[in-house]
């Protein structure tokens, strides 16, 4: 059974899943988990490496877009929240 709080964390990861997968070419490949605590959230965005770099945006426009959307629906119930992005850059050709 979902606590109220669970299933807040819940509705704000899929805010910003469906955001992340509007950004990128794979959508498929892109994945929000939510872990924390009754005070804090942690998000995490998972993506094919090269999408990296069209969640971060120039200059981590994007991000940071995506962090002040996730505080916002999150203020009322958490005093944290914080978005990271977890896939990496992909692989160049010169060594």
């Amino acid at each position: 059974m979902h606590t109220e709080t669970e299933t807040r964390r819940s509705e704000i990861a899929a805010l910003v899943q469906t955001i992340a997968q509007s950004l990128v070419d794979h959508p498929e490949s892109c994945h929000v988990t939510a872990v924390g605590t009754s005070t804090s959230c942690l998000l995490e965005i998972t993506c094919a490496p090269e999408d990296f770099g069209r969640i971060i945006g120039k200059h981590r426009t994007r991000l940071e877009a995506i962090r002040v959307l996730a505080r916002a629906a999150a203020k009322q119930e958490f005093r944290v929240v914080e978005v990271e992005i977890q896939g990496g850059r992909p692989e160049s050709g010169a060594s």
